[in-house]
């Protein structure tokens, strides 16, 4: 009989066996170190029954001797020595479970006896990991880092199709035991290489022959619960194992990757993996790293002879004007009454000395939800609050509506959940009185939660679909020092005259892009990005109820390249870094919709309306049809109008309101539909030869037909006539029952203006009844 002791972490298992065995016996405990036999935690026996071919296995909990096949030979001693090892770990949660390492972080795939486990194991071997495991992994309790038990992959005749050709070219030993396959790896690595290995991501395969390939998000209690039914040691461990496995499941992202082939693992990306497991993202980071990149048309969505849902808004109401203050701070949320109630607080309790000269304005970007009417009542309770409802528009470029609302000289945004150091108010108004005509966009340093650590600026460099990376200044560690220029910063908190506010370029949609797009914006503009190191504020970044808005990777990317576009960057980073991040396949077909874009006459245009009083019409639906066969219909605010008798003065009141939206929003010009005109089939390329016809001329208005006076199909309006329509058009209803009479409408009222332009050939043909 020979013997044979290894080591798995700090539990030695000592193997007997027939010599005959030995070459069996090796191929399964080459990757393991050799220990001490002294140091045995249990045994495990193979003899020779009789003297016969046939082998059984005798171990510590097992209550009779269990007969070993030539077929399962292998397998039933590592499972045995899997059940054995897992009794004795005492240092942490043990799994039934695969890994495989890239470089400190590693890819835990939760599974017992699962075809799928071993298959998503083989293809990520195949990818460029390395093996750590393929049924067993320890997480130390102390250090957070994982060991793998490196015994062979054993394939089964039903995998090996499927299996075998991933592995053959990796293996350092291949052999056969009956008609399973064994597979030791060349890069197995070796328990006593005991650099860090991080867990950075779980996979819980699914395996259903036929099934297409589909990954999703498991949220930590699911994560938790599948972690959970691969406890090996929780007898062992007790309560501790299971806390230990929650907290796991709440650090670590968890994905489920169902699939009916290991061929089908070719479509999943394996750049998106490694970006997950380099950065090592949070659960949350990884839910918004997954947010779904929408088709480019609605066509791949809607079904056949439907039209998408279409969201209309009741006309914009004009804004009350209110007493000039020198402060405005404001703050723009979406579903997050604590994290406004408690800035708000924060706001009233420490800076008491400047509040008096302030106001505070919060625009709720979602009124009619579950926070609205909880931040209705707030701004009843605090003096100097004001509550602005704003479901019209959403997104990144909402903040431009602060500094538009604001009667502050000075508009210093933050995040509704940001909390600013005792003083740093007095300090900023003591700055700005010194610097009353400043065109700078002013910041200052992001405090940890710790209190101590400091972030002044962002480096301008790409991470995870972000540009920008936190970074430190010495200059800004002590609050006295003078402020000093930073290449961009977080807009968590930022300040910049109201005046001289250069806007968010209104085309942007969703969430993202804005870092580095506005301060190189301020920059051509005439200003500077300073880091004030007295301005020091705090941010709560978790957000474990998720977040309540939607986070959409094409709204990102597009908003990168729109602004690339606007202020005349090079865009070959942006384009290179999501490509890297999310693949080259996905991201190509996203780059032709969104240069298809980017390229139309359409994009021309930085705000489009459309005016209808029944969307259930036909006329509705022709429109709304062409708008998506243009691909703007996304970009369209669909505005209901009034059910008035008087349709003159319905349509004038519509306009004048849109028009005071437009100049609120400080845009350049903006297009106005109505329902009743259909556009040519070739409206794209007429209208792209009427805007090159008037780009360089003095317009004003230019009319998408030439017989405004029957309808207003497409009218648009440049900034430089906002003042003069709303100086002449009356703002009530009653004022402008007189003025039509004198004015007969507001078509042939637009028609007498100065340089006003018509279609030529027109853009829209026949109404529609």
């Amino acid at each position: 009989m020979k013997s044979r002791s290894v080591r798995f972490t700090s539990v030695v298992l000592t193997f007997v066996f027939p010599e005959e065995c030995d070459d069996r016996m090796a191929f399964l405990l080459d990757a393991l170190p050799p220990a001490d036999p002294e140091l045995a935690d249990s045994t495990i026996e193979i003899h020779n029954d009789s003297g016969s071919s046939q082998f059984s296995l005798v171990s510590a909990g097992l209550a009779a001797p269990v007969p070993l096949t030539d077929e399962l030979f292998v397998e039933q001693v590592a499972q045995t020595a899997i059940r054995l090892f897992a009794s004795h770990l005492l240092q942490g949660p043990a799994f039934m479970a695969a890994a495989v390492q890239l470089e400190h972080g590693c890819i835990v795939i939760p599974g017992r006896a699962d075809p799928g486990k071993w298959q998503l194991a083989a293809w990520l071997c195949a990818q460029g990991y390395t093996h750590l495991s393929t049924d067993l992994v320890v997480l130390d309790h102390g250090s957070g880092t994982l060991r793998g038990l490196a015994f062979p992959f054993l394939v089964d005749p039903a995998q090996a199709r499927e299996v075998a050709p991933l592995l053959k070219p990796l293996a350092k030993y291949y052999t056969r035991c009956g008609n399973n396959h064994l597979f030791q790896l060349q890069d197995t690595v070796r328990d006593e290489a005991r650099e860090e290995r991080i867990p950075s991501l779980l996979l819980f395969p699914k395996f259903v022959p036929g099934t297409p390939l589909k990954v999703s998000p498991l949220s930590p209690a699911q994560a938790s619960m599948g972690l959970m039914g691969c406890l090996l040691n929780a007898q062992q461990l007790g309560a501790t194992g299971f806390s230990r496995t929650a907290r796991l499941a709440k650090e670590i992202p968890a994905l489920t990757v169902s699939f009916g082939s290991a061929d089908d693992l070719d479509l999943l990306d394996s750049h998106f993996l490694t970006t997950v497991v380099d950065h090592k993202l949070s659960p949350a980071a990884l839910t918004s790293l997954l947010q779904p990149i929408r088709p480019a048309s609605s066509e791949e969505t809607t079904p056949a002879g439907t039209m998408a849902p279409v969201t209309m808004h009741p006309l914009p109401e004009p804004h009350p004007t209110c007493p000039r203050k020198r402060l405005t701070i404001g703050m723009a949320t979406y579903d997050d009454y604590d994290g406004v109630y408690f800035s708000v607080m924060a706001l009233c309790l420490y800076h008491s000395e400047v509040i008096d000269d302030a106001e505070i304005l919060v625009l709720d970007n979602h009124p009619d939800g579950p926070c609205g009417e909880p931040l209705r009542q707030l701004a009843r309770s605090v003096p100097n609050l004001r509550y602005v409802p704003l479901s019209a528009h959403a997104g990144t470029m909402v903040r431009d509506y602060l500094f538009r609302y604001a009667a502050g000289d000075l508009v210093l945004c933050i995040d509704g959940h940001v909390l600013i150091q005792q003083g740093a108010l007095k300090r900023l108004l003591d700055y700005w009185a010194l610097h009353p005509d400043s065109r700078d966009l002013l910041q200052g340093p992001l405090v940890y939660d710790d209190l101590a650590t400091v972030q002044t600026h962002f480096e301008p460099n790409w991470r995870s679909g972000m540009f920008g990376t936190w970074a430190c200044d010495s200059r800004g560690e002590a609050p006295d020092n003078p402020p000093f220029e930073i290449p961009m910063q977080g807009l968590g908190l930022f300040a910049c005259a109201r005046k001289a506010w250069p806007g968010f370029n209104p085309r942007f949609r969703g969430f993202g892009g804005e870092e580095g797009y506005i301060h190189e914006k301020v920059r051509q503009n005439g200003g500077n990005v300073l880091c004030l190191p007295f301005l020091r504020w705090v941010h709560r970044f978790a957000r474990p109820m998720g977040v309540p808005y939607p986070l959409i990777w094409q709204d990102r990317i597009f908003n990168y390249l729109v602004g690339c576009k606007e202020l005349g960057l090079d865009d070959t980073r942006v384009r290179e870094h999501f490509a890297g991040l999310l693949g080259a396949d996905s991201t190509a077909r996203e780059y032709q919709a969104i240069d298809a874009e980017l390229n139309s006459p359409f994009f021309f245009f930085d705000v489009i309306c459309c005016l209808t009083s029944d969307q259930e019409s036909r006329s509705f639906r022709s429109l709304t049809g062409q708008l998506t066969t243009f691909g703007i219909m996304h970009r369209v605010r669909f505005f209901r109008s009034s059910d008035r008798q008087d349709e003159q003065v319905d349509r004038a009141l519509s306009h004048r309101r849109i028009i005071l939206m437009a100049k609120q929003l400080g845009v350049g010009n903006i297009l106005v539909l109505e329902e009743g005109r259909l556009f040519r089939d070739d409206a794209a390329q007429r209208l792209h030869d009427n805007l090159s016809m008037i780009q360089d001329k003095p317009w004003q208005i230019f009319f998408f037909d030439e017989e405004p006076q029957r309808t207003m199909c497409g009218v648009v309006y440049h900034e430089s006539v906002f003042d003069r329509i709303l100086q002449d058009l009356p703002g009530t209803e009653e004022a402008l029952r007189h003025w039509i009479v004198d004015n007969t409408s507001v078509s042939q009222f637009l028609r007498s203006l100065p340089n006003v332009y018509f279609a030529d050939p027109a853009i829209v043909e026949a109404t529609i009844s």
